[in-house]
C-alpha cells in the first residue's frame, strides 16, 4: 500500500501507473486535508511507502517501517489496485478497495460508452482525493489520448478555465454539476464539439440548458464502492434526466419493501464492485454481498431511486444521513461526532440545506453548548479543520435556545431544515422587495450578506460564513453586472469588505462599457457590438463568427497569404487584438503577428461540400481569439470544378454592416483571372478603429445622411439603433413578471386591403421562439410557425446569468441597399408599435423595472430588415455556415421582427424571448402578430411593385 501526497501535477501519473504496473495498491491524499487525518488514513491503510516530491520537484518514493503494534491486515486482491477514503458515520473515514481488475473493466467500457477518439483531449479537474481523478487520469491514457492536468485553480476560476480549454484546444471534461454551474455563471460556453461527463450530484434542467451547446452531455452515477460509476446516461433537453443504464455485465435493480412498490434501495452487482472496506469487517459484511447467480460481488448503496414509466431510474435521497456537497460524500455523523467532542458532551445536529442554486451544510447548536467567550464559533471552526476537509465543514453554524425533539426522543432533524429554509427564504423574499421598492443597487456588504444568509461585518472573513467557490463566481458575476470588475483570484487573496472595496474599480454609470479603445497615444471609438468584449473582457468565443463566401472561376491559381496580405491592408483594423493592462478601465489595442490565418481544403469527389464546409468552419471559429489572434481564417475548398472562398471573421472585426465591405473584398479577390493575387491601389484608411465607426461619422456628416436622418421619428443618433438589455436570471419568473395584456385586433380588413393579389401572404411565416413544442397551425392564408427556443440563458456569451444580448446595428443605411422608400415605412411602423405597446401599463411597469444597457435606447422592439440576390435554396452557402451563427434573434429585446426578402419574394419573422413570457401570454400575442405581419406584407409588396 502506496500514499501518494503529490499534489495536481503529471508526477501523479507516473507514479500512478508504476504502482499499478507493481501490483500494488495506490492511497491518494489530498494535499489541503488536515495533518491529522492523513495520519488516521494512513495508520488505517497499513502503508509499506510513501511517494512524495522533493523541493526540486524530484519524485521519490520513501519506505514506511512497521513498528510491529499494527494490527494485523485484511486481505486485499492479487494484481493491486487502488484505495480511496470516503466520509465514515463513526467518526473516522473508511478506506475502500477497489481490484485492478475492476478498474480495467471500468476504463475499457468507458471508451466505447463516452466515443473517445484520437482527437480528445481531456481535461483533469478533479481532486486527487476524488475517486472520478482515477478515471480522468487513465481513461485517455488506456485509449491512447491526452489528458491535460488543470492545477487547483482552474475548476474554481470560469476565467482561468476558459482561457486554458482554448489554449489545449480541450473537447472533454469532467466534473460536478457545481463545477458546471460556476463555469457557465462566468460565462463559458462549451463548444459545439465537446463532452461533458457530469457526475456526483443531480442535474437540474437549467444546467443542462445552459450546457446545451456542446456535442453529447452525459449524466453518470455511482458509489466509490462501484470504480467511479456503474449508471450513466446520454442527456438530451426535454428529456427526463435519469440515472440510465449499467455497463455490459453489471446488473443493478431497486430492492423495495413491498412487491409492486417502484421506489427502493438501488442494488448493484457486476465485476465494478469493490472488495469491500480496508480493516473493516464488519462494515464489509453490512454493504457487500456475494451474487449466486452470478458469482459476482453486489453492493448496497444505500441510495432510494424510483422506477419511471420507461424503465430507467431517478435518484430520490438517502435511506441514511448521508449526504453529498459539490460530489463529496459525507456522512454527518462523523461531523457530529467532532463537534461533540467540542462542545463537552452536548449534542448538536449537522444537515444539508437545499436553496435555490446549492445544497449547503449548516450545523445546529444549542446556545448553552457554547458558555464562555474560548467556546466560540471561530474556535469550533479552527478545531474541525484539524480533523476534517475543508467539504466537510460546516459553511453556516447557527446556536438556537433548543435542538426540536421528536415523539421519540430523537433531534428533529426535518423540523430544524424547515424552520431555518422557511427563514431564509423569509429573508430573500424581503430583500428582493427591498430592491423593487428601492430601485437602487445594494452596498457589496448587503449582497454578500444576502448571498450568504447572515449578517456580514465590513472586516469579516467571508470564507468563515459560508462563501464557497460557487458564491464566489455568482458574487463576482454580480459585480461585473454592477460595472465593479473583479476576478475570482481576487476575493481568494482579499476575503473581507473591505479588502476587497480597496481594489475594486467602479464605473460611474451601472453596466456602461467603455466606447474607446487605446491605441498608442490616441483613442478610437468601438462599435455597438464590441463592447459587450470590452465590459467583460472576452477574448474569444467560436459563437461571435460572421462568414462570408465568393466563388472562384475554375483553374485561377490562388495563393492565400498574399490574399491575407491584401486583406489585412483594406481593413488595417482587423490587425489589432484587445488587451487589458492591469485594471485601466480602457483597453489597449495591440498588433497581431498573424490576424488572418490561411487554409487549403481539398475535398475528394464523394465529399458533402456543404457538410465539410460546416465541420471545418466550425473548428476554424474555435481557433478565433480577440486577445492574440487570428481574428480570422481565409479559407480555400477545391472540389472539381467547384473553389471557394470562405472567410470566417471574429464579430470583433465587424458586424451585420462591416461583413459587406469584407463579401465584396472577398469577391475581388475571386474574380481575378491571373496567376496570383496581387493588390492594386490601397484603399484609403477611414478614420476610426473599424471601418463602420467612420462609416456612420462621414453618412451622418454629409447632406444625404442628414435628410435621411431627419426624416426618421425619435431616432438621433446611432446609440439609438442599437442596444443591450441584460436580465438577471431570476427575471424570466413568471411569478415576478406582471402579466401582458393586448388588444384583440381583426386582420379581415387587412387582408381585404391585400386582396391577395400579391401573393405575399402564402410566402410569408411567422416563427415565434417560444416554451411551447413545435407545431405548425395554418390560420387563414398565414402559416406560423411555433418552435421551441430551448436554449435560453445558454445562448448569452456574456453570462449564464443573464437572458441574453444584442447589439447590433439596424442596417437601414448600408449603401447597397436595393429597397430605398421601404426602410422608413418599416421603422414607422415599428415607432407606432413600440407607442401601442408602451400604452399598456402593465408592460410599461415591466420595462421600467428592468435594467438596460443604453438609456436612450428603445427598450421594447427591434426590427431587423435584411436583403439578399438568391434565394436560400439558389447557394450551398445560404445555410449558416458556422453553426453558432443559428441561434435565435430576440436576445436582449423581449420581442423582434426580422423581415428577410430577395428579389421576388419575402419572409418575416417575429421572435419572442421566451424568458419574458409565458405560452399562455404568447398567445395573447399571437392575434396582434398576425395584423403586423399583414402590415408588414402590405408595405413589401407596394415595396416590390415600386422596384
Amino acid at each position: 500500500m502506496i500514499n501518494v501526497d503529490v499534489g495536481r501535477c503529471k508526477e501523479r501519473v507516473v507514479v500512478l501507473l508504476g504502482i499499478l504496473m507493481s501490483g500494488s495498491f495506490y492511497l491518494p491524499l489530498e494535499e489541503e486535508w488536515p495533518g491529522k487525518r492523513k495520519q488516521v488514513v494512513c495508520n488505517q491503510a497499513h502503508i509499506s511507502a510513501s511517494a512524495k516530491l522533493t523541493e526540486n520537484s524530484t519524485l521519490r518514493i520513501v519506505p514506511q517501517l512497521n513498528d510491529g503494534n499494527r494490527p494485523k491486515k485484511d486481505p486485499v486482491p492479487s494484481g493491486g489496485g487502488y484505495l480511496f477514503f470516503i466520509s465514515g458515520s463513526t467518526g473516522t473515514p473508511k478506506g475502500v478497495v477497489i481490484a485492478a481488475s475492476s478498474l480495467d473493466y471500468v476504463l475499457k467500457n468507458s471508451i466505447e460508452r463516452f466515443n473517445v477518439s484520437n482527437s480528445t483531449k481531456l481535461l483533469a479537474v478533479a481532486s486527487p482525493a476524488f475517486d472520478f481523478s482515477i478515471f480522468e487520469l487513465l481513461l485517455p491514457l488506456v485509449a491512447g489520448v491526452t489528458v491535460c492536468i488543470a492545477d487547483k485553480s482552474i475548476p474554481k476560476n470560469p476565467d482561468y478555465f476558459e482561457q486554458i480549454s482554448k489554449k489545449w484546444q480541450i473537447n472533454c471534461f469532467t466534473g460536478t454539476p457545481t463545477m458546471f454551474t460556476m463555469m457557465t455563471m462566468g460565462g463559458w460556453i462549451p463548444q459545439t464539439n465537446a463532452t461533458l461527463i457530469l457526475g456526483g450530484e443531480n442535474v437540474s434542467n437549467l444546467l443542462l440548458k445552459n450546457l446545451s451547446t456542446a456535442n453529447q452531455i452525459w449524466n453518470i452515477y455511482g458509489p466509490t464502492e462501484t470504480t467511479i460509476y456503474c449508471l450513466s446516461k446520454k442527456l438530451k433537453l426535454g428529456e427526463e434526466i435519469t440515472l440510465g443504464k449499467p455497463l455490459p455485465g453489471t446488473k443493478v435493480w431497486v430492492q423495495t419493501k413491498k412487491k409492486n412498490e417502484r421506489t427502493g434501495e438501488l442494488y448493484v452487482v457486476g465485476p465494478s464492485v469493490g472488495f469491500g472496506y480496508i480493516n473493516n469487517i464488519e462494515l464489509t459484511k453490512s454493504n457487500f454481498f456475494t451474487d449466486s447467480s452470478t458469482g459476482f460481488q453486489g453492493y448496497r448503496t444505500g441510495d432510494l431511486v424510483s422506477l419511471t414509466s420507461a424503465g430507467e431510474m431517478s435518484f430520490i435521497g438517502r435511506a441514511d444521513n448521508q449526504i453529498k456537497i459539490h460530489g463529496y460524500r459525507i456522512e454527518t455523523e462523523e461531523v457530529e461526532n467532532h463537534i461533540n467532542a467540542f462542545l463537552g458532551g452536548h449534542e448538536s445536529c449537522v444537515s444539508a440545506i437545499k436553496s435555490e442554486s446549492e445544497t449547503r451544510l449548516v450545523a445546529f447548536l444549542p446556545k448553552n453548548a457554547l458558555q464562555s467567550p474560548i467556546d466560540s464559533i471561530d474556535a469550533l471552526r479552527n478545531r474541525l479543520k484539524l480533523v476534517l476537509p475543508n467539504y466537510a465543514i460546516p459553511s453556516n453554524i447557527l446556536l438556537l435556545d433548543e435542538l426540536p425533539i421528536n415523539s421519540n426522543g430523537k433531534i428533529n432533524r426535518i423540523l430544524l431544515k424547515n424552520n431555518y429554509l422557511e427563514k431564509v427564504n423569509i429573508s430573500n423574499r424581503n430583500n428582493k422587495l427591498a430592491q423593487l421598492r428601492e430601485l437602487e443597487k445594494p452596498t457589496m456588504t448587503q449582497f454578500l450578506s444576502n448571498l450568504l444568509d447572515e449578517e456580514i461585518g465590513d472586516d469579516d472573513n467571508l470564507f468563515a460564513h459560508g462563501m464557497n467557490s460557487l458564491k464566489v463566481v455568482q458574487f463576482v458575476s454580480r459585480m461585473r453586472r454592477l460595472g465593479q470588475f473583479l476576478n475570482v483570484r481576487d476575493v481568494y487573496q482579499n476575503p473581507t469588505v473591505n479588502q476587497l472595496k480597496k481594489i475594486i474599480i467602479e464605473t460611474d454609470n451601472v453596466f456602461i462599457a467603455p466606447k474607446t479603445c487605446i491605441l498608442g497615444r490616441k483613442e478610437f471609438r468601438v462599435l455597438p457590438s464590441q463592447r459587450r468584449f470590452l465590459s467583460h473582457n472576452i477574448t474569444a468565443s467560436h459563437s461571435f463568427v460572421e462568414s462570408v463566401a465568393a466563388s472562384v472561376q475554375a483553374n485561377t491559381m490562388i495563393d492565400l497569404q498574399v490574399c491575407a496580405e491584401m486583406l489585412v491592408k483594406k481593413f488595417p483594423e482587423i490587425s489589432y487584438g484587445l488587451s487589458f493592462k492591469g485594471r485601466e478601465r480602457h483597453p489597449h489595442l495591440v498588433k497581431i503577428d498573424e490576424p488572418i490565418m490561411v487554409k487549403t481544403i481539398k475535398l475528394s469527389p464523394t465529399d458533402d461540400i456543404q457538410s465539410k464546409i460546416d465541420e471545418t468552419l466550425e473548428t476554424s471559429a474555435s481557433n478565433l481569439n480577440i486577445k492574440n489572434g487570428p481574428i480570422a481564417v481565409l479559407h480555400y475548398f477545391t472540389k472539381r470544378d467547384t473553389h471557394l472562398l470562405v472567410l470566417v471573421i471574429h464579430h470583433w472585426a465587424c458586424d451585420a454592416l462591416t461583413i459587406h465591405e469584407y463579401e465584396s473584398a472577398l469577391k475581388e479577390l475571386a474574380e481575378t483571372k491571373r496567376a496570383g493575387i496581387g493588390i492594386s491601389e490601397p484603399v484609403e484608411e477611414i478614420p476610426g478603429f473599424l471601418q463602420y465607426a467612420g462609416f456612420l461619422e462621414d453618412f451622418y456628416n454629409s447632406d444625404k445622411g442628414r435628410k435621411k436622418i431627419e426624416q426618421l421619428p425619435d431616432i438621433k443618433r446611432h446609440d439609438s439603433l442599437s442596444a443591450s438589455w441584460y436580465r438577471e436570471s431570476n427575471g424570466s419568473n413568471p411569478e415576478i413578471l406582471p402579466p401582458i395584456y393586448i388588444r384583440d385586433h381583426s386582420i379581415r380588413l387587412l387582408q381585404e386591403r391585400d386582396d391577395g393579389q400579391y401573393g405575399l401572404l402564402d410566402k410569408l411565416s411567422l416563427a415565434a421562439l417560444t416554451n411551447a413544442a413545435s407545431e405548425c397551425l395554418n390560420l387563414d392564408n398565414i402559416v406560423v410557425d411555433v418552435t421551441r427556443n430551448g436554449r435560453e440563458q445558454a445562448d448569452c456569451p456574456v453570462l449564464p446569468s443573464m437572458t441574453g444580448w444584442i447589439s447590433s446595428s439596424v442596417p437601414f443605411f448600408h449603401k447597397h441597399c436595393r429597397f430605398n422608400s421601404v426602410d422608413e415605412e418599416l421603422l414607422a411602423l415599428n415607432t407606432e408599435y413600440e407607442e401601442m405597446l408602451q400604452q399598456e401599463t402593465a408592460w410599461n411597469s415591466f420595462r421600467s423595472n428592468s435594467p438596460h444597457v443604453y438609456p436612450e435606447a428603445c427598450p421594447t422592439f427591434f426590427l431587423n430588415v435584411t436583403r439578399s440576390s438568391h434565394k436560400n435554396e439558389a447557394s450551398p452557402l445560404s445555410t449558416s455556415l458556422v453553426r453558432g451563427s443559428t441561434y435565435p434573434y430576440s436576445y436582449g429585446y423581449p420581442i423582434e421582427v426580422r423581415t428577410q426578402y430577395f428579389n421576388d419574394e419575402a419572409k418575416v419573422r417575429i421572435s419572442y424571448n421566451n424568458a419574458y413570457f409565458s405560452k399562455e401570454t404568447i398567445e395573447q400575442f399571437l392575434d396582434f402578430f398576425k395584423e403586423h405581419i399583414l402590415l408588414v406584407s402590405h408595405i413589401l409588396a407596394n415595396a416590390l411593385e415600386r422596384e
